[in-house]
């Protein structure tokens, strides 16, 4: 198997994709990464978690190929370094791989459907599995933290890679405060600290906190926290995406403040009371949430729901074995 990347998310899933392939009686063996000389039989599977590291497997010989789409990588290099002749390259790579694959994992059913369209392939159910990016489980205490729905804390956790569109979440937390939501403040939890303060001073952000922690340690700092943003643009990286932070905010109590572009998330918002769809009544539709009273009880109980029919780690594992096994994998 090839485990790739140092991100604690990446690995947590590439662990439950190898708790799979366990439960099928196959033993998986991890490569830390395809820089040095494969040991590993040209028979073996490997699991590789994105399409240059397929690629370089294919080339060396292996051909039982298992590939994680953890994005849309060549929209993702040009929304980076807006180089056409990197975007085709990938783009060949990309389609290259998914023809090779004996098995495909999606984040949604979204970039499956993207795939088909922008390759003109036809990708077999029984070869492909859809599972959302995660990496957390419900943190209960959360919910119960004193005085947490009564305030007005916002966040924001993550990079400010060019998607995750952190100046506009500025503006967006700016006009929120200009507006006089009572107690507003913003944390925003990033390694990138002087480039999150030089925006929100750009913006004249008044009360806002920068900081890092290690994700172990977020549930403690997000249980104060009663609003967290996820804002994107409308493109094919962001409809087909299933960002791990929606996941995180939800199992520390924290109401989503996300962009419908997120197609996944949005279906599932549908049926859901405590998230606020991202648009220009913002500030409306915090104050009339608020309004209505937040009973901790109620948000634990709607997102635990959540957890147990689009978060559920142990349905995604025993789904993706069945899989393995009826596409005769293993």
């Amino acid at each position: 198997m090839v485990k790739c990347s140092n991100s604690q998310v990446t690995d947590y899933y590439l662990e439950q994709v190898g708790e799979a392939f366990s439960r099928t009686g196959h033993m998986v063996k991890y490569v830390q990464s395809l820089h040095g000389a494969f040991s590993e039989s040209k028979e073996n599977i490997m699991v590789a978690a994105n399409i240059v590291d397929a690629i370089k497997a294919y080339m060396r010989g292996y051909r039982k190929l298992v590939v994680w789409f953890q994005g849309v990588e060549p929209e993702e290099s040009y929304m980076r370094h807006k180089s056409m002749v990197r975007y085709i390259i990938l783009s060949r790579m990309e389609k290259f791989v998914l023809r090779r694959a004996l098995f495909r994992i999606f984040v949604s059913e979204a970039m499956r459907r993207h795939y088909e369209r922008k390759y003109g392939l036809d990708i077999p159910e029984r070869t492909c599995f859809c599972m959302p990016c995660l990496n957390t489980e419900i943190h209960e205490e959360a919910f119960a933290k004193e005085g947490k729905y009564q305030g007005n804390t916002f966040v924001y956790v993550g990079s400010l890679a060019v998607w995750q569109k952190f100046e506009q979440t500025v503006e967006c937390y700016k006009d929120v405060e200009d507006a006089g939501v009572p107690g507003a403040k913003f944390i925003v939890f990033t390694k990138e600290q002087e480039k999150a303060k030089q925006v929100l001073t750009k913006y004249k952000v008044r009360n806002y906190e920068v900081k890092y922690v290690p994700n172990s340690e977020l549930p403690k700092h997000l249980s104060s926290a009663k609003y967290g943003f996820i804002i994107r643009d409308d493109s094919i990286v962001n409809r087909v995406a299933t960002p791990t932070k929606i996941s995180t905010y939800l199992s520390c109590g924290v109401i989503p403040i996300y962009s419908t572009v997120l197609e996944d998330f949005h279906h599932v918002a549908g049926q859901m009371k405590y998230v606020i769809p991202y648009s220009e009544r913002l500030v409306e539709s915090i104050n009339r949430l608020s309004a209505s009273g937040i009973n901790h009880m109620d948000v634990l109980k709607e997102y635990k729901e959540v957890f147990d029919r689009y978060y559920n780690i142990k349905k995604y594992v025993a789904g993706l074995t069945s899989k393995l096994r009826s596409a005769g994998l293993v």
